[in-house]
């Protein structure tokens, strides 16, 4: 008898990914180089078509999903970062007390009662990252391939972030993604 092939899992075990935090995601695109967006030498970053799609979807997450932010995400030309949020039932004010408009004062939230998000029928789907993830590969991959054959890779990679230093570590890294794959290919 053949043994089966187990796919190792992606998600820590015992974690609940509709926790509230800060989460580092990065999905990727499935044999395609170049389809979501262009490079140049001097790091502009040009959204094709179909990163404009991906674009208005990110865009719509907290439309979608309450008690979610956006904080930083780039569309690569094959894959896409994203960190965000997940806020308890009420939405807060997330401050660590130093004002400086960083974004580490995102980690420790505080309950607030700025919830733009009261009418919690309004929302269709169940707040976790799986979630979330989906909706953004089906709702984009539906447009897509109006016009190509478009696939992502079938899972996606995350990251719990605990600390406001890890937090600060990956905002800076989404934001210079695009000059790191420009000095990444022209060392290939």
């Amino acid at each position: 008898m053949a043994s089966l092939h187990f796919r190792k899992r992606n998600r820590k075990t015992g974690f609940h990914y509709s926790d509230p935090g800060s989460y580092f995601i990065t999905i990727c695109v499935k044999m395609f180089d170049g389809v979501l967006s262009n490079i140049d030498a001097d790091f502009n970053l040009k959204l094709n078509p179909y990163g404009k799609i991906i674009d208005n979807k990110i865009r719509s997450v907290d439309k979608i999903f309450r008690d979610t932010e956006i904080i930083e995400y780039v569309i690569m030309p094959d894959h896409v970062h994203i960190l965000m949020n997940i806020y308890p039932n009420n939405h807060i004010d997330c401050t660590d007390g130093n004002g400086d408009g960083d974004g580490s004062d995102r980690i420790n939230p505080v309950t607030t009662n700025t919830n733009t998000h009261t009418n919690q029928q309004s929302f269709k789907y169940k707040l976790s990252i799986p979630s979330i993830i989906s909706w953004i590969k089906g709702s984009s991959s539906f447009e897509i391939n109006k016009t190509i054959y478009f696939r992502w890779q079938r899972s996606y990679y995350d990251k719990i972030i605990r600390h406001n230093e890890e937090f600060i570590k990956v905002k800076n890294y989404i934001i210079n993604n695009p000059q790191s794959w420009i000095t990444r290919r022209s060392h290939l």
